[in-house]
This record gives structure tokens, sequence and C-alpha cells, in this order.
């Protein structure tokens, strides 16, 4: 009986072979670019523009504090050079002005959990420096794949199959074993995109999530599964994919790579186009000083040494002029306007195509029936957006707003929730603001169903960050593994697939909204009511479309009847009478 073949026997191209014989140059090319994918440079690029930009609004809003440390700092320092004794003042004082910086660098990187998100690239670091052990055994690896609005930190393709390799540091494991199966939803979702994007059917992608931390060791003995993902510890990572048959040929290898690699190419462009280029290290700064140093150095060498060779004159000036016309073509090249110096004959974005203008005013609204609605939420009742998409159907919430509400602002004991605030996507982060409008601020009543969910869901949560050790009470009702808010176009994305998943008809997650309204209309409640409750500024104007839509719904999907519930003391931002008549979620 012949031995199984090993993942660490195989033997892989170096390179791709596109159409003839490369080149030297395309050779050393595709090895750089293959590095450069590989490398740490690309360690969590998505956390550290997190860092930088929470930096920037640190400085901003706190200038004050910063002000303030250095105008004792510069107090101190004067006091010191008065009143010291003269032999010791000026360590004094250089002690003063390194404790001086090394406040602001606390701040800077230690409040609004920016500490957490440090450790976060450190994993990420420690995790490609143990894949990189791989790379002679015909392993792929591309670090920080933004897929969307979902970023897997390293994907990596080899002989026993694709994975997407999440990193996770925690300090103590033990107390975070609660929080596995939320770190496992976001490797499925994580693995779910990057099999789109590979353009391959098999092998399937595998979710990974390597662990670390200073008990991981003691907690987990090796790697463990759970709810279809592997958690691995990261001194573990290595041995075990060797260990893993060989599943994959070398040409399904290099083929998902190189798609994978156009991909993230054309990707990488757009984020240096929106956010900049991604934020340095120290230690790249320290290099770029020493080599520039080193530069430095050889140049004033050569300048000065022709001087020692006759004639000095010829070879000094010789050397000025090549210094000289160097930095003067490096600076027009930086500083040229290609359309403006007439080096290209036209615009090319002149023969883009415009957006397409609607005709006959806005699309069409698409809404569900009551029996359609509650086929759903019982479809997807246990899943982890379970709860959020069920807020939106009972109360007709924008997603930011359902994704902004913060537990301060919920009153369970009074079933009522009070919207002030919302979560919008910024690129690819996020940002609390203000609502949408002036009416978009109100009071919502709940339904005694809603305020069962949100009960059970709140004492979870619960659970959930005591086994943590985080005790944030002010927090956002729904949130990531990790405390952070959810971006709102992925709470789109995943409603989509959930919507498409139960082969019911399509409609947005904004259309969940007019559901809403239209079933509260169907149940007879007062226009300016059911305008009051979704925010609009304008009942006629903004509920006539609900009305229509409706109207031109077959009742034979299913007809939610309820006596017309009295007029609404005046004064009050409160609807429960139309919560009381609509019927579509009891059973």
């Amino acid at each position: 009986m012949h031995d199984q073949p090993r993942a660490d026997r195989f033997e892989g191209p170096r390179f791709v072979l596109v159409s003839g014989s490369p080149t030297l140059v395309d050779s050393v090319r595709r090895r750089r670019r293959a590095a450069h994918l590989a490398s740490t440079d690309r360690a969590g690029v998505h956390s550290r523009r997190l860092i930088r930009q929470r930096q920037h609004r640190i400085i901003r809003d706190r200038w004050y504090v910063f002000a303030g440390i250095v105008a004792v700092g510069a107090v101190v320092c004067l006091a010191v050079k008065l009143f010291v004794w003269e032999p010791v003042d000026a360590y004094l004082i250089g002690a003063i002005g390194a404790s001086t910086l090394w406040a602001w660098h606390s701040i800077l990187t230690s409040v609004d959990g920016l500490s957490g998100k440090r450790v976060g690239v450190l994993a990420e670091e420690w995790t490609i420096s143990e894949l990189q052990k791989l790379r002679k055994q015909g392993w792929r690896f591309v670090n920080h794949v933004m897929l969307e609005y979902v970023d897997v930190d390293h994907a990596v393709l080899g002989p026993a199959g694709f994975f997407a390799v999440d990193s996770k540091y925690r300090s103590n494991w033990s107390m975070a074993q609660r929080d596995l199966e939320g770190l496992a939803a976001a490797a499925r979702e994580q693995a779910r995109n990057l099999q789109s994007r590979l353009h391959v059917k098999t092998p399937k992608v595998q979710p990974v999530v390597v662990m670390w931390g200073p008990d991981v060791a003691d907690t987990y003995d090796g790697p463990l599964e759970r709810d279809g993902v592997l958690f691995c510890p990261g001194s573990k990572l290595v041995e075990h994919l060797r260990a893993l048959p060989t599943a994959t040929d070398s040409e399904t290898i290099e083929s998902a790579y190189s798609t994978l690699d156009r991909y993230v190419e054309q990707r990488d462009i757009g984020e240096r186009r929106k956010l900049g280029e991604p934020v340095r290290s120290v230690g790249d700064h320290f290099n770029d000083f020493v080599f520039a140093g080193i530069a430095m150095g050889k140049s004033l060498f050569f300048v000065a040494l022709p001087a020692r060779i006759p004639p000095a004159g010829f070879w000094s000036v010789m050397m000025a002029a090549l210094i000289s016309a160097a930095s003067v073509l490096t600076r027009r090249r930086l500083d040229s306007n290609p359309m403006r110096k007439g080096t290209v004959s036209r615009n090319v974005a002149d023969l883009s195509d415009p957006p397409k203008v609607r005709v006959g005013g806005s699309r069409e609204m698409t809404i569900w029936s009551a029996d359609e609605l509650r086929e759903f939420l019982a479809g997807i009742e246990g899943n982890e957006w379970y709860v959020p998409i069920y807020l939106a159907a009972n109360t007709g919430m924008r997603r930011g707003e359902v994704l902004g509400v913060p537990w301060r602002n919920v009153d369970l004991d009074a079933a009522r929730l009070v919207v002030d605030q919302q979560i919008l996507a910024v690129e690819y982060g996020t940002s609390v603001a203000d609502v949408k409008t002036t009416n978009s601020r109100r009071t919502i009543d709940l339904d005694a169903r809603t305020v069962g969910v949100l009960r059970t869901w709140r004492r979870q949560q619960l659970e959930q960050r005591m086994s943590t050790g985080r005790h944030d009470e002010d927090s956002f009702v729904f949130t990531r593994p990790d405390g952070e808010p959810i971006h709102p176009d992925f709470f789109s994305q995943s409603w989509q697939r959930l919507v498409r998943e139960s082969g019911l008809r399509r409609i947005r997650l904004h259309d969940l909204r007019h559901t809403h309204a239209s079933i509260l209309l169907k149940a007879n409640v007062p226009v300016k009511v059911v305008s009051e409750r979704l925010g609009h500024g304008s009942p006629r104007k903004r509920v006539r479309s609900h009305q229509q839509s409706h109207s031109a719904e077959p009742l034979r999907r299913g007809r939610v009847s309820g006596p017309r519930p009295a007029s609404r003391p005046p004064g009050t931002g409160h609807h429960r009478q139309g919560l009381q008549a609509t019927t579509w979620d009891r059973s």
C-alpha cells in the first residue's frame, strides 16, 4: 500500500509562463511581486489606516491635552534651569523632554482601543513569519485581501487546498472561548467572499483562525474545529498545513493565484486613491533615513574626491552638473501635468459613459407581504443577523439607524427606543453621525415580541462580553465580535445573501422599511402615525408611495387585519396604537 502524498513534498513552479519564455526581467519582476504579496509590509494595512485616522482625530479633538503636556513640560524645564544645580540640570531637562514625548506616544497608542488594534497588527505579522516557511514548498500567499468590505488577513493557496486565514490575539483565551462562535461566523464570511474572487468551485476555501496569546498553548493542545472553522494555535499552523494530504495540483494553484493577484493589484490602486498610501512603520522610516544618509555620504564623497585628481575643476564641475541634472529631471517628472504640458493629446476620462438617467422618476418600490416577511424571519431565526433584521422589520428604521442605536437609548421596561444617531459608511470605515433629518430624531414604541427579542439579545451579549473581559455598558446594540461598529454595507450584503438563500422575491434592505410602512397602512394605522414612526417630514408626500405600493400588492398573499386605533394624543412621540393593531408576527 503506497503512502499518501504529503503537502510538504509538493514542488510548484516559481512563476507562471504566460506566453513564450520569460525574460530575466519578467522573472525578477514576478518574484518581487510574489515576495511583496507575501511580505509583512501588507500586514494589518486596514488596521494601520484606522489607527492613523483615529490618531488624527484624537489630535484634532483633544489638542488641548497635548498643548497642556507641552506647556507643563516647558514650565518644568524652565524651573529646573533656574533652580537646579547647573551640572545636573541638562540631564533633568533631557529626561523631562523624553517623558513629554513618551506621554504623547502613550496617548496616541493607548486610548480609544488603539492598543488592541496594534496587537492585532503584530498577530498578523507573526502569522506571516510562520507562513513564510512554506514558500519553498509550492505555497502561495496574499496578505491583506480587501473583498468588498471584508478584509481577509491572509489568502493561502497550496497543495493542501485554499484557506482564508484570520489572525487573532487574545490576552486570555481561556476566558474567550465563548467568543469562538462570533469569530467562526466572521471567518466563514471571509471564506465565502474569497471563494467568489478566486473564480473556482473546487477546492472549497476553508476558514482558519490563527490564535496568538500568552496562554494559547496552555488552553489548546492543538488545532480544533468548531462550526466548520479550524482554530489553530500560531505555533502549530505550519505543522498542521504540512500534515494535510495533497488535494490541489500546481496548475489550479497558479491559476487561482494569478486571478487573485490581478484583483488585488486593482484593489490596491483603488485603496491608495481613496485612502492614501499604506501607513509605514517606524522601522521603515528609520531604514529610509539610513539609506538617505548613505546616499548623501556617497554623493559628498564623489564630489569631494575629484578635488585631489587633476584637473580638479573639470571633475568637480562634471559631478555637480550630473547631480543637478538628475534633481531637475526628477522634480519635473513629479510636478508634470500631462494635459497641461501637452504630453497627451486627450483626456481618456472623456471616453467614459455617464450614469444612466432614469425615465419616469425613481425605481419601482418592491415590498414583501406579511406572509413573506413572516416566512423569511422564521427561516433565519438563530442566524447572527436575525435580531437586527427583526428590529428593522418591526420599527421601519434605516440600516444606519439600526446599527447606530446604543443601549442607553433603549428602554425595555418602557418598551421604546430613541433614534438620535446613525452609523455611516466612510469609505472602508465607519463613522457615528447625526440622523438624516430633523424629523428622523424620534422615539419609537416597541411591541412585546420585539422587547422579548431584545431582552434575549442583551442577555447573550452581556454574557459574551463578560467572558472576554469587556464591560462597555454604553456600547451599540449590534457590534462586531471585537466591539467595533458594523459597516452598513456589510449589513446590506449579508441581507442580500440571506434573501437569495431563502428563495423569496429579491428586495433591498431598505425595502424592508417600506414593507413595515405598508403593513401598518394595511392595519388601518393613520398616515400621520406611520410617517412620524418612519421619521418622514411630509406625511402626504412620503407615505403616498407606500399607499400605492400596498394597494397594488395582491391581498391573496396575506392580509393583516386589525381594529382601527384611536387617535393619537397630540404632542406625544409614541406610536403604540399602530403596533397593537399589527398582528403579522403573531403565531
